[in-house]
């Protein structure tokens, strides 16, 4: 195995985990979201669209994947400035602190890392 080949599997795995978990959260979020409050109106459809503004960070944290995927550092860097704000928004704005959603916005971040790192690996010419 050549160097430049260990540099690309590195870029890929490094592009298979900021796609897939980045993906995952920000699915999960946003459905969770746009769902959670819903069950207490008794029209589904409008309790939906009352709920819209609950998922609208998370529809635009599917955005930004959107973005990564056709760019990766520019969307990897909009991901970073979205987890920075997210963290500090959802964390640390009011008097509560959860660390669950510490965790799942610090995560937020690590993957739009992933995804500016593989940027560099293919585009770079440093080798492993």
């Amino acid at each position: 195995m050549t160097k430049n080949n260990t540099t690309q599997k590195l870029a890929t795995l490094a592009r298979i985990i900021a796609r897939s978990g980045s993906l995952l959260i920000s699915l999960s979020m946003f459905g969770f979201s746009l769902i959670s409050g819903a069950g207490e109106l008794e029209n589904s459809s409008s309790a939906l669209l009352y709920n819209s503004l609950n998922a609208l960070p998370w529809a635009t944290l599917l955005l930004l994947n959107f973005i990564a995927w056709k760019n990766e550092l520019i969307g990897g860097f909009m991901i970073i400035a979205f987890s920075i704000i997210a963290t500090a928004f959802f964390n640390f704005s009011g008097p509560l602190f959860y660390l669950e959603v510490f965790l799942i916005t610090i995560s937020i971040g690590v993957f739009g890392v992933l995804f500016t790192i593989s940027w560099y690996l293919r585009k770079s010419k440093i080798n492993f």
